[in-house]
């Protein structure tokens, strides 16, 4: 058998990066027509006159549009509620940096969020996420219009480190508990390239696998070929056209001219539509999320193994149609505006009291939702 010692291994398990990778861009301002206030970072000069802002705000000038500070992906979404800390209506975008390293950007007190932000979804540089507002606490105004912005280690709304728990305010200099200057990244930090392709180089001495895991070049190419089937169980993936199916290691299980999509092709892997092997878990949480994966994102879903994509690619992966309340993937509905939503949520927030006409992230004012319950009357 292909021996592994421990070191090895884990050393090939810390070149693997991330898949959403995203295109080398420097961060910028998070509101299309910005003005900064005199609320910067770690000043005492805001509404708290004890702790330290952990972050810059941004006041109105103009337009209003809030748009993402760099490429990335929507880990987090929170519509205001009593128990929201003041952060109101907020969104958080993870960002992976060229060295590898993850950052966050938070965008606080939102008037609204749009409707086609969700959760897992991959967003762009500039894509509108809501609209500049002063939510907080549940309440719409709670607050004057405003940005409040962060940039963090995690993906909370309150300090990643540090002891207690503080929103917005920090008892000391906000470094100390996870957060970073905005101004540190604006014009100057950059992300990672984007589009990340099977084969090509994704750092020094680096490659994409088959499965879009960044792994050592000089590895790969020894591992093909050797007699032993790379289908991930010993740290990458190689059973794709790029590395010559593994150099035919794997008797063709690994070929994209053999693999039955959606059958596995290896520890934690599955094939695609295409038959390329990619992971399992990310194409089980990207079927339905509400983005076509056609092939743009590393993998192709849009063939019945993977209930064509869970209706993300709309007529082009599903031949049947789509229609509001209809099931579009894992606990996903389509609400009124035929966008990929939480079923729970959907379902939670007809009749609550609050109009859901796309304020607040999707649009319930359809037959198909009571028209919210009434709650838009």
């Amino acid at each position: 058998m292909k021996i592994v010692s421990l070191y090895s291994f884990i050393g090939i398990l810390l070149l693997i990066l991330p898949a959403n990778s995203f295109a080398g861009k420097k961060f910028g301002h998070p509101a299309s027509t910005y003005q900064l206030t005199s609320c910067a970072y770690n000043v005492k000069t805001c509404a708290s006159a004890t702790k330290y802002h952990s972050g810059i705000d941004y006041s109105k000038n103009g337009n209003r549009d809030i748009v993402s500070t760099n490429d990335g992906k929507v880990v987090r979404i929170e519509h205001m509620s009593t128990n929201d800390h003041g952060m109101g209506n907020n969104v958080i975008v993870e960002h992976i940096l060229e060295e590898g390293s993850k950052v966050y950007s938070l965008y606080a007190h939102l008037a609204s969020i749009e409707s086609n932000i969700q959760e897992g979804g991959i967003i762009d540089k500039g894509d509108k996420i809501g609209v500049m507002g002063g939510s907080g606490y549940g309440v719409s105004d709670k607050w004057g219009i405003h940005l409040h912005f962060e940039l963090k280690d995690q993906p909370v709304t309150n300090n990643p480190t540090g002891s207690g728990l503080h929103w917005g305010y920090m008892p000391s200099n906000p470094d100390h508990y996870g957060y970073h200057d905005p101004n540190a990244f604006i014009n100057i930090e950059s992300v990672q390239s984007s589009d990340p392709t099977v084969g090509a180089s994704c750092g020094s001495g680096l490659v994409y696998d088959c499965s879009l895991s960044c792994v050592s070049a000089s590895t790969a190419s020894s591992w093909t070929g050797d007699g032993y089937c790379d289908d991930g169980s010993y740290g990458m993936v190689l059973t794709c056209s790029a590395f010559n199916n593994d150099g035919g290691d794997c008797s063709n299980s690994g070929g994209s001219s053999s693999g039955t999509p959606g059958q596995s092709c290896g520890t934690g892997q599955v094939y695609d539509c295409n038959s390329n092997c990619v992971n399992s878990s990310t194409a089980s949480s990207w079927t339905g999320d509400g983005y076509c994966d056609d092939g743009s994102y590393g993998m192709v879903l849009t063939c019945s193994a993977f209930n064509n994509d869970g209706g993300d690619c709309g007529s082009s992966g599903n031949s049947t149609g789509n229609s509001p309340g209809q099931s579009c993937g894992n606990n996903q509905v389509y609400d009124c505006n035929l966008n990929c939503v939480s079923a729970s949520t959907a379902f939670a927030w007809t009749g609550d009291g609050y109009c859901d006409d796309g304020s607040y992230g999707m649009v319930l004012t359809c037959p198909a939702f009571n028209n919210d319950g009434g709650d838009c009357n």
